[in-house]
């Protein structure tokens, strides 16, 4: 197959708690970093600002084929003014981009609670007073930033959690991280690909969908990347014969049990905030709370005027099978039907 380079969350100085503003913060300087990690193959500086620090480009790699290069990033840690074109622009169908998202919000907040928590940089301004209120108001409990989750590594390298998963915390988790995050991930993958003047959008692949049919996302994937039906890197092979890398991959799953099986998690706080305790109704949380052992695929909370809110309802998607074998965006934002 041919050679492929990966650069994995390249940094740009994001923490402003241990790297002052500067260039390497700057939207032009990272928009030009990333067309270089995108067209060469580069040195990356260890937990350093230059991603692209030493770079060379390759018409053909040693081995006689034109090399590919794969970006995963998070957009989250980039210059919000990023100019696109900057970084893509002109690329056209040389570009593939691919947008990965997690759909059931509860269980993707319990995630987040214990992978780097949910607290928010007090350097990016911290908790809004607004979105502090509103909390409060769900709760009857004042939060800070102080007060939400952070995990720490014990000398054993297991975690030790520090709080509860309760119910204020887990509105914090969907608002800024399964909401919010994923939100603008997606924008800026359809920014990117606009910019680059790429013929194909964005390949949408889901978490649920990856757990659930593994093989036809794969096939998807694929064919997003002009490769047919046949696995990278193994000429002529049949998905059908050898199964989906998805499938066939072996990490375990952090928390595979139900969610209320968790020390943790207080199931019943939990409830009582969804069912309408405070005067509020988080109808698609509800659902998603109690389905969340059946793997389905959610659109997103939307109101009835098409914005998407906490408080907004939501439904199951059609599962990929053999008749439905692709995932579009459009499906996300669909009004439950009535």
């Amino acid at each position: 197959g041919r050679p492929t380079t990966k650069y994995w969350e390249p940094s740009f100085c994001s923490n402003l708690n241990q790297h002052s503003p500067g260039i390497y913060r700057e939207a032009e300087y990272q928009a030009q970093s990333l067309r270089m990690l995108l067209t060469s193959k580069c040195n990356m500086e260890r937990g350093g600002c230059k991603p692209a620090k030493e770079c060379r480009q390759e018409t053909v790699h040693e081995r006689g084929k034109e090399p590919v290069y794969v970006v995963a990033m998070n957009p989250r840690f980039l210059n919000q003014t990023i100019d696109w074109s900057g970084a893509v622009g002109g690329m056209g169908d040389s570009l593939r981009i691919f947008t990965l998202r997690r759909t059931n919000l509860v269980l993707m907040a319990y995630s987040k609670f214990h992978h780097g928590g949910c607290r928010i940089d007090k350097s990016a301004g911290g908790m809004s007073p607004s979105w502090r209120r509103r909390l409060k108001d769900a709760a009857d409990e004042e939060i800070t930033n102080d007060t939400l989750p952070v995990l720490v590594e014990n000398d054993k390298g297991k975690r030790r959690k520090n709080g509860q998963f309760t119910f204020e915390r887990m509105l914090q988790c969907i608002h800024h991280y399964a909401i919010g995050d994923q939100e603008l991930s997606i924008s800026s993958a359809f920014s990117a690909s606009i910019s680059s003047k790429s013929s194909a959008d964005p390949y949408l692949i889901l978490y649920e969908d990856v757990l659930s049919s593994g093989s036809i996302v794969e096939e998807g994937l694929l064919r997003h990347l002009h490769l047919g039906t046949t696995r990278i890197g193994v000429s002529g092979t049949d998905l059908s014969a050898t199964g989906s890398v998805f499938e066939n991959n072996r990490t375990k799953k952090v928390h595979s049990d139900p969610l209320c099986h968790y020390n943790d998690v207080t199931c019943s706080e939990l409830e009582l905030g969804l069912r309408n305790a405070t005067g509020k109704k988080y109808p698609c949380l509800w659902k998603q709370y109690q389905q969340a052992e059946e793997g389905l695929t959610w659109s997103m909370p939307l109101l009835p005027s098409g914005l998407v809110s906490l408080e907004g309802d939501c439904f199951p998607l059609e599962a990929l099978d053999e008749k439905k074998r692709t995932r579009t965006v459009d499906e996300l934002y669909r009004l439950p039907p009535r």
